[in-house]
């Protein structure tokens, strides 16, 4: 340990308060006290579990060196086991102590690690770990003046002396939501009425930080408004060195590389914020499934696109259905199966089914009943673990019906209901026949139809539950034609020709391969080059100029001339934008047999050099265009001939 540091008499007050409550309070504690260099990334420490609760396994990370372990102050041998009985235990306090280097950053998302830019300790597999789920943390993080550190939860005490500072925090959750972060950080402060706001980033980007401050204040007041009071004191944004963008009790932790984006203050920084409510006061029984992120994917980002108007929130959930289309089999499990991000590849369940699934269950049952059960939850789970059967709870306490049909249904089953619109025609000058067929076993469900009628658009529902359903339809004016569920609506699976193609289409092939049209030698070496960043390595396989018809998904590049003259023998319909848009640009087409082929064409080699190796970030787009290096254009095709819209006679 260094030096101990001689604390101000306010701040030492402050921890002794703290003290004083956590030993009062439900949770008993853990006293983490951490000496930090972060420029060698060594950690020099104690962490004591008061009150242990059975067992108490230690941890065995290849960094960490255990010094000595105390029971109840009585010194201990650190003997091989990594496990101490509770009977040896005995009640007693434990305290473990260590040293150890944290290891260096390789490029990827990791727990533990260091870096110039920013060290951090995320989670629990560094912290002797007792039974019990929810704890207490009283955190002391010692750094050089030349650093800042920041924990979750609430900081309620710094002090500086002999060039070094002292950051104490109090945090109430599971060890595995506690993150600790060090780094040569400028720090910005203000505060919006009780509540502090906080960033921690580079000196070169701290020009972002009234923005970041600015934002998350808006998002703090939204979410306090439609839930409860925010949970902590403050809420800080904090730079960090790995590509992650990651929620903790009061802070977020977010790549140094994206902070300028400005998608990361909107509903990026949103869905972080909203998770101090969803995942950190009210913990995730992770054992019974995950429900935080799709609760927090519906009410920030879905709210904020609805916000946004001009479909967005369509787009959205369009989205996240054709996501769910392209979904490994594997990966195709219940929701209730769904963890984390990073299991089984399940990111499309767990955001974005889950997200459709609370979107369904507001339609259900109402916008008002919907906001209710949100604050009955939160209300009642505060500081505790909840699961989806205490969800169940609160939206049946709110509806005041039974919803264990919808829950059972969408938690419990694997896989999307597939719907077509058998029949639809008009049976009267006002009125319609609508026959809705479904997959087996049926699933039950409250479809949208719009009619459209010689006054203007109409909204209808009819209710399935069987694999076919037929309901007359009485309209106000003339039908002119019916679509299904256009608003993508419905967690469902998506039909050939209901959308239109996008660039993921292209990506997500398994047997695609390219044509490179002849030209230059500084076009055709340009050609190379961005495939090899669209593509990888190893590329894609090359094709003969004769076998370009026969394949499944084609991608075509070269000179502006010849990319659209190979475009209009591959494809005879009309070319859906002028082939020349721009200096450099891209779309994708799909053929009549469903064989998706992606053109890109540049003016010059520069061109092809350019922007359009960022394609992949416009992956659910159907064309974009650029102008000497600035987009100009970029959306996706209008669908004429979906197999969910019907013209009525």
């Amino acid at each position: 340990m260094t030096a101990p540091i001689r604390p101000l008499l306010l701040a030492a007050a402050l921890w002794a308060l703290a003290t004083l409550a956590a030993k009062a309070g439900a949770h008993h504690s853990y006293a983490i006290d951490l000496a930090w260099e972060p420029e060698t990334g060594t950690i020099t420490g104690a962490v004591t579990i008061e009150e242990p609760q059975g067992d108490v396994s230690l941890p065995d990370e290849d960094w960490l060196n255990p010094e000595s372990l105390q029971l109840g102050g009585t010194q201990v041998a650190l003997a091989d086991t990594r496990t101490i009985p509770a009977a040896v235990i005995a009640g007693r306090s434990l305290t473990l102590s260590f040293r150890g280097t944290l290891p260096d950053l390789d490029g990827t998302p990791r727990a533990i690690g260091t870096d110039p830019a920013g060290s951090f300790l995320i989670g629990a597999a560094w912290l002797p770990l007792d039974d019990r789920a929810r704890h207490r943390f009283r955190i002391s993080l010692d750094v050089p003046a030349t650093h800042r550190a920041v924990a979750t939860g609430s900081r309620i005490a710094q002090t500086q002396a002999e060039g070094r500072i002292v950051s104490r925090f109090v945090f109430d959750g599971l060890p595995q939501d506690l993150g600790l972060f060090a780094g040569p950080y400028t720090v910005a402060q203000r505060k919006a009425g009780e509540l502090i706001l906080r960033t921690y980033f580079e000196t070169a980007q701290a020009d972002l930080s009234q923005s970041y401050m600015d934002a998350a204040g808006r998002y703090v007041a939204r979410y306090a408004q439609q839930i409860s009071p925010y949970p902590y004191d403050s809420f800080s944004v904090v730079s960090a060195p790995i590509p992650v963008g990651l929620g903790f009790a009061g802070l977020t932790y977010v790549s140094r590389a994206i902070l300028g984006h400005p998608y990361m203050r909107g509903r990026s920084l949103a869905h972080e914020v909203l998770h101090s409510w969803w995942g950190n006061a009210v913990g995730v029984d992770y054992d019974s499934g995950n429900w935080a992120e799709g609760l927090t994917t519906y009410q920030a980002d879905h709210a904020l696109a609805q916000d946004a108007g001009n479909g967005a929130a369509r787009q959205m959930r369009l989205d996240w259905l054709e996501a769910l289309a392209h979904l490994p089999a594997q990966a195709d499990k219940p929701l209730r199966a769904f963890r984390s991000s990073a299991h089984d590849g399940q990111q499309a369940v767990g955001y974005g089914k889950a997200a459709l699934v609370f979107h369904m269950l507001r339609a259900e049952i109402g916008g008002a009943a919907f906001s209710d059960a949100i604050r009955r939850f939160y209300a009642t789970h505060r500081g505790g673990i909840a699961a989806w059967p205490d969800l169940q709870a609160a939206f049946t306490d709110a509806a005041g019906r039974d919803l264990s049909w919808f829950f059972d249904q969408w938690l419990d089953r694997a896989g999307l209901p597939r719907l077509s619109l058998a029949e639809a025609a008009r049976t009267g000058d006002r009125a319609l026949r609508v026959t809705i067929r479904q997959s087996a076993p049926a699933w039950r469900l409250t479809v949208p139809l719009r009619v459209n009628t010689a006054q203007g658009p109409e909204t209808h529902e009819i209710t399935l539950d069987r694999p076919a359903t037929t309901a007359t339809i009485t309209t106000r004016a003339a039908p002119l034609s019916v679509s299904l569920d256009p608003g993508f609506d419905l967690a469902r699976q998506l039909l050939p020709g209901e959308t239109a193609p996008g660039f993921a289409d292209l990506f997500r092939a398994e047997d695609a391969a390219h044509w490179v049209a002849p030209g230059p030698d500084d076009m055709q070496a340009a050609a190379d080059r961005l495939l090899g960043r669209l593509f990888g390595a190893a590329g894609l396989p090359a094709s003969k100029r004769d076998t370009l018809e026969d394949r499944a998904a084609l991608v075509v590049i070269g000179d502006t001339g010849a990319v659209a003259g190979m475009r209009d023998k591959l494809i005879a319909d009309p070319r859906p934008w002028p082939a020349d848009t721009g200096t450099a640009r891209a779309w994708i087409e799909r053929r009549k047999s469903g064989d998706v082929v992606l053109f890109i064409s540049a003016d010059t080699a520069e061109g092809l050099d350019g922007p359009l190796a960022q394609l992949r970030y416009f992956g659910p787009r159907s064309y974009v265009a650029f102008r000497d290096g600035e987009q100009i254009e970029a959306g996706t095709w209008a669908v004429t001939d979906s197999p969910m819209v019907r013209a009525l006679d």
